[in-house]
């Protein structure tokens, strides 16, 4: 892939995600592979579920962590889990919320078939950033 070019492909046969992705290189480009589990999706997904999953990859690309990083009980069920820096650190963009994103498009859990279009939170993030 050259610069700022994100290829979406298919994920290993074995794979235990959804889909997974990386985050921008140390000379700011976006992170180059989105890999998708097209077992988990089967062979016609519902359309929203399918954009859904593709924007919080591509968002995960060009920088964003999940919204619910500190706890990903808030998406996910199950007990605590606090993501820590994944390597990276987390910046507060500001106007959005410092604790987990009802609806965000980047919480890191979501549920068979779910939509979740950019809320406003998500809309002020893009626009600071980009």
């Amino acid at each position: 892939a050259s610069a700022g070019q994100i290829d979406i492909t298919k994920a290993p046969n074995n794979a235990q995600y959804l889909a997974s992705a990386g985050f921008p290189t140390s000379g700011g480009n976006p992170y180059n592979s989105v890999r998708v589990n097209s077992n988990y999706l089967g062979n016609n997904p519902n359309q929203n579920y399918l954009a859904t999953i593709l924007a919080h990859e591509l968002g995960h690309c060009i920088g964003f962590r999940h919204t619910d990083y500190m706890n990903r009980q808030y998406s996910c069920g199950g007990s605590f889990y606090n993501e820590g820096s994944a390597g990276v650190g987390a910046i507060h963009i500001p106007g959005t919320p410092t604790g987990a994103d009802a609806n965000s498009w980047m919480l890191a859990c979501i549920g068979a078939n779910q939509n979740r279009p950019f809320n406003a939170n998500d809309k002020t993030a893009l626009n600071y950033l980009y």
